[in-house]
């Protein structure tokens, strides 16, 4: 059995067994979904003005936290049917939590620019929560548009009154960017973050734990993502296209991650960086761009840039180009020799600053072979580990596009809908119906509204069904009725081997016992796999495995999800077993291992109350790539301990707010420590 705890579930998918399925499908629109056509007068035949109309049902979306429109006409998503909706202003959506804006097709759903030069098509100011989808935004032309600008401008939470106008916003956080397409020369496809002053003066809080997917951006003239500010934190783009740009993505102050995503010929770089934290670029394939990674401005910061598994064919230019003290750091990539002939050089680090610089270079393969790093400065060490030469790419940019994932298909599925406030006998019954449609991929969609549970929900073995809501948060909450019925049970348990996705729906409430969200009972077959996406979590616990052999999980682009106790099964303690846990963006603190059991979670920021958020005692193997850990209340004491363990621990491109301790007594532990960058107060007994 495995035991899951958490408190919202905003995004997840899992299966308890192998399966040639899609992992993602487009199923709608509901009735519970506010139609722009039908509902608000909206054309969409490319020549009227829909401004009005598509502003008008922004302005309306329903707002629970705030209590507007909380009625029987209340509604969590917007919805575009196919067509052309010319705007002539800026679509502002101001204060908005848990909501969606989801078209039928990019390929024929799109919004089209018919406004001022220098523009913003669709401004989120103060919102969170929320998923953008499925929608071409085109710029038409006109120099200067950007078409998604995430910036919240406004005071922190400032509330309307009769007596005083202005509006509640929110802490600018976890909202999707999906199955989008960015076209007619846009100057910024999407654009966050803001500053403390400037051209981009704003809050200069959040816009952050941001998730973008499957988009494409074509002929962005200055950049397809563009991040502004210190607090423009966590961006995780994903299996997205960029053709033609001047830069894919640009980071100025913030951070990003970047993961199985295709640049072509970008003119200034795929990746461009003016200071930024720490990035990575991984599994993803460059092809006849000027550049790959670069940095503007020289300095003596630890800025962190870690490379894996990319595909870099025929740079114009030097590929990677650092200017900073931070280390590089590169795994598995494909680096072809640049068009310039005159320079051989796959990267280059430079800077002023009097310092130590390094680099660790392990299984690359070079079209240089014989001298492809370098290192200007004088204090230098490079650091090649099986690294080779390559006379070109194993695969080609045509192959490797096809292995990304195109727009999530519509299905027309057969759909069960639960009924507004429909109680836990009436959902078990359309579950249960539900689950008779075997290979069918039925829906049962939960609208907008509460619904209240007084026992456990059972998903029988041999499903394949898909639980979907409104929204990520504050939309669709299913929620427990008398709370100490369900101490040390679940809301929802599946039973294996079954194929279930659940998405945009909230689990749960504050509730002082400890108790599970979903549980998943005999599930642990060999080629098991189990993916968790955007999970917010206020357990201490978000992932209980519990003796588990076979099954794969991987949690990504979760940033308030972490916790996780990991216990091996007999086959996995043996070293005959295939148990393992992956997190891209998925939290990595409160981690524990028994059992040999293997961790491994990369890119993701960390910050809370715990004085200790790693401590490691058990047995297993884990890895951290690529993280920030911050605790509140910080010192030079460790924040990162290792107690008795057995087995493996790797830390590499950290910033760590304290210190690491390694405990005497530990014979069997094998400990790599690489790019830490450690800040501690001296006065640790002063404020």
């Amino acid at each position: 059995m495995r035991t899951i705890r958490i408190f919202f579930g905003i995004l997840f998918f899992f299966c308890g067994s192998a399966g040639a399925q899609d992992a993602e499908e487009f199923n709608g629109p509901f009735a519970s979904w506010a139609n722009v056509k039908l509902r608000f007068q909206a054309k969409g035949d490319g020549k009227t003005d829909d401004t009005y109309a598509l502003q008008t049902a922004i302005d309306s979306l329903t707002c629970t936290a705030s209590q507007f429109n909380l009625k029987d006409r209340a509604y969590t998503v917007v919805y575009l049917p196919k067509g052309t909706y010319r705007i002539s202003s800026t679509l502002l959506m101001r204060g908005k939590i848990g909501i969606q804006i989801i078209g039928e097709d990019p390929s024929t759903t799109r919004i089209l620019w018919d406004g001022n030069v220098n523009d913003t098509m669709f401004w989120s100011n103060g919102s969170a929560y929320f998923k953008i989808s499925r929608i071409t935004w085109d710029a038409n032309n006109i120099p200067g548009v950007e078409c998604i600008g995430l910036h919240w401008k406004d005071k922190w939470n400032i509330r309307a009154t009769k007596e005083k106008g202005g509006s509640r916003s929110f802490a600018s956080l976890y909202n999707e960017f999906s199955d989008l397409i960015f076209t007619g020369k846009p100057r910024i496809g999407i654009g966050g973050g803001t500053t403390k002053g400037g051209i981009s003066a704003g809050t200069a809080n959040n816009d952050s734990e941001i998730t973008i997917r499957r988009c494409l951006f074509d002929k962005c003239e200055e950049a397809g993502v563009r991040i502004t500010g210190f607090n423009a934190l966590e961006y995780w783009i994903w299996d997205s296209k960029f053709f033609n740009c001047a830069t894919g993505v640009s980071c100025s102050s913030g951070n990003y991650h970047v993961y199985n995503s295709f640049f072509q010929q970008s003119s200034v770089a795929d990746i461009s960086n003016s200071q930024g934290y720490y990035t990575s670029v991984r599994f993803c394939y460059s092809d006849r761009s000027r550049a790959f990674s670069i940095d503007a401005g020289a300095s003596s910061n630890p800025f962190k840039r870690t490379f894996q598994g990319n595909i870099i064919n025929e740079p114009e230019k030097i590929p990677i180009q650092y200017t900073h003290v931070g280390r590089i750091t590169l795994f598995d990539n494909e680096i072809t020799n640049s068009s310039d002939q005159l320079n051989k050089i796959m990267v280059t680090q430079k800077s002023w600053a009097p310092a130590s610089y390094q680099m660790l270079s392990i299984g690359n393969k070079y079209g240089n072979s014989k001298t492809p790093l370098r290192i200007v400065n004088q204090k230098q060490q490079i650091f090649s580990i099986k690294d080779g030469e390559l006379t070109k790419p194993v695969t080609t940019a045509k192959e490797f596009l096809k292995k990304i994932p195109g727009t999530s298909p519509f299905k027309s599925r057969k759909v069960f809908e639960i009924p507004a406030g429909a109680d836990d006998v009436i959902i078990q019954q359309i579950i249960f119906e539900a689950a008779k449609l075997k290979g069918g991929r039925p829906v049962v969609h939960f609208p907008f509204g509460v619904f209240v549970l007084n026992k456990t929900i059972i998903i029988p073995a041999g499903s394949d069904m898909q639980i979907v809501g409104d929204g990520l948060r504050y939309s669709t909450i299913i929620k427990f009725g008398k709370p100490e019925s369900f101490i040390g049970k679940s809301l929802f348990k599946v039973l294996g081997p079954s194929y279930i996705s659940m998405h945009d729906v909230q689990l749960g409430t504050h509730v002082k016992f400890k108790w599970k969200a979903i549980e998943f009972q005999e599930t642990d077959q060999p080629g098991a796999f189990v993916k968790f996406d955007q999970i917010y979590t206020i357990a201490d616990t978000c992932l209980f495995i519990n003796k588990l052999n076979y099954t794969y999980f991987e949690k990504n682009n979760s940033f308030f999800a972490d916790g996780n106790t990991i216990a091996g099964g007999v086959q996995q303690k043996n070293g005959k077993g295939t148990l393992r846990v992956n997190a891209f963006g998925g939290q990595y603190a409160n981690t524990e291992l028994t059992n040999n059991a293997v961790f491994s979670g990369k890119d993701c920021w960390w910050e809370g109350v715990r004085k200790v958020p790693l401590y490691f005692k058990g047995e297993g193997q884990i890895s951290i790539d690529g993280a920030k850990i911050a605790p509140t209340q910080f010192d030079s004491l460790p924040i990162i301990v290792a107690d008795k363990f057995k087995g493996k621990i790797s830390l590499m491109n950290m910033y760590v707010q304290g210190s690491v301790s390694i405990q005497s007594d530990n014979p069997d532990l094998k400990f790599l420590l690489w790019n830490a960058h450690m800040i501690c107060k001296k006065d640790v007994i002063g404020n």
